[in-house]
């Protein structure tokens, strides 16, 4: 099945970048999952969900960093296309205006976190999270600088070493007592290294001789009218998941975040595998899509009988987690509950994911954005019902629910909007 959705992989080209770009994101997903669930083994609920507040800022500063990426692919791959000397150097200066936006939605993040969550995290801890938000967004974007001139193998080696370096530093960390501070402190430094190094390593590699070029060559206002809709679409990712952390931080207490924040980092599982499987199949999803209706429909059918293989048995597991999580984290018997309520929106993700490539082919992004930022909404707002209902139990309900119907919208819109009939295929 997997030789029919994927094919033959030739030297070079999209097949060596793909190799590239799965072996990164392989290496740090698994690095820094596994440390992330140990640390929440030997933190408890009450520092993991101190932390989870933090990381939830963090996050959003990251979606906006995310925003400008695919921007920054498209300025400078353009650029490269038609001979353009000065291609790596536009990217260069994209990414200096995306850092300066990165800055100020940093601070302002942590400005808002210091008065509002102020009893609950310190100062300390709060320059901490802003150093990581700024560095995780700078990396989106550098990553954009290279990914636009076609060089996937740097960032894939600087990227895996600093997860790995992270991951190990954390766990020896939280191993020898040191809990959140520590924890934050460690992943800035280490995602700041990395953006050093990716810096350091593509001025060396691509702009040799582009210093002379002046800013009317890369004009920041398109950049900006490119980017700013893209950021918000990442924004609207926000309102799913790392809303309901910061929820949760203001209306009920350090313990119920750190259990929603176990069952988060079990969900995000999931999404990286499937993602990375998809990475690999998308070019021939575009190419399907330009052969036809009917080669896209037999494709997609294949594609989707894939994504429902590995989709089931990650199902099968949130629906029977309670014997492993009582196991491994005994103190987290809320988050196994809650891991349940989202084995529905499991079995359909995949499928989900697949089809949101289509209306993004056809050059119809907008149906793909109305759904997200709708979603997002009712998220906020069933996610509060329920946390006022039932505590944060009743908050994983409406969220698991939320996510079920969405990834059932996402899979009806795409192909009525397209008209192509819907079929599962495992051979």
């Amino acid at each position: 099945m997997l030789k029919n959705v994927t094919g033959r992989f030739r030297p070079g080209g999209i097949g060596r970048n793909i190799s590239w770009l799965l072996l990164h994101s392989g290496i740090e997903a698994a690095a820094m999952t596994f440390a992330s669930l140990l640390v929440a083994r030997w933190f408890g609920p009450a520092s993991l969900g101190q932390l989870a507040i933090l990381l939830a800022g963090v996050q959003l500063v990251t979606l906006l960093g995310d925003g400008f990426f695919p921007t920054i692919i498209k300025s400078v791959s353009e650029a490269k296309a038609r001979n353009d000397p000065y291609a790596a150097f536009i990217g260069w200066r994209y990414a200096g205006v995306s850092v300066i936006a990165l800055i100020f939605a940093a601070f302002s993040m942590g400005v808002i976190s210091f008065f509002y969550y102020h009893s609950q995290v310190t100062l300390t801890l709060i320059v901490f999270a802003v150093a990581l938000a700024i560095a995780r967004g700078s990396r989106a974007v550098l990553d954009g600088c290279y990914r636009g001139m076609q060089e996937f193998r740097t960032p894939a080696i600087i990227g895996s070493a600093c997860a790995t370096l992270m991951a190990g530093g954390i766990i020896g960390l939280a191993a020898s007592g040191y809990k959140v501070t520590m924890y934050i402190l460690v992943m800035a430094a280490g995602m700041v290294l990395n953006c050093l190094l990716m810096a350091w390593a593509y001025r060396h590699q691509f702009l040799k001789g582009n210093a002379s070029l002046t800013v009317a060559q890369a004009p920041k206002a398109d950049f900006l009218r490119y980017s700013l809709p893209l950021a918000l679409r990442g924004l609207s990712t926000f309102l799913f998941l790392n809303i309901n952390v910061l929820m949760l931080g203001g209306l009920s207490n350090l313990a119920d975040v750190g259990q929603f924040r176990l069952t988060n980092q079990f969900l995000i599982i999931p999404a990286l595998i499937l993602s990375s499987v998809l990475s690999a199949v998308a070019p021939r999803v575009s190419a399907a899509y330009i052969g036809g209706p009917r080669q896209l429909e037999t494709f997609l059918g294949r594609v989707y009988g894939l994504m429902l293989a590995l989709s089931i048995p990650l199902a099968l597991f949130f629906l029977f987690n309670k014997p492993l999580l009582n196991m491994f984290f005994p103190a987290y018997g809320p988050a196994s509950e809650m891991l349940c309520f989202f084995a529905p929106a499991m079995a359909v993700m995949g499928i989900a994911y697949a089809a949101s490539i289509i209306p993004v082919q056809a050059g119809k992004p907008g149906l793909a954005f109305t759904i997200s930022v709708v979603s997002g909404i009712v998220n906020v707002i069933a996610a509060y019902i329920g946390l006022r209902v039932y505590g944060v139990i009743g908050l994983a309900v409406a969220t698991a629910v939320v996510h079920f119907l969405t990834y059932i919208a996402s899979i009806v819109a795409t192909h009525v909007a397209f008209g192509i009939p819907f079929r599962i295929r495992f051979s």
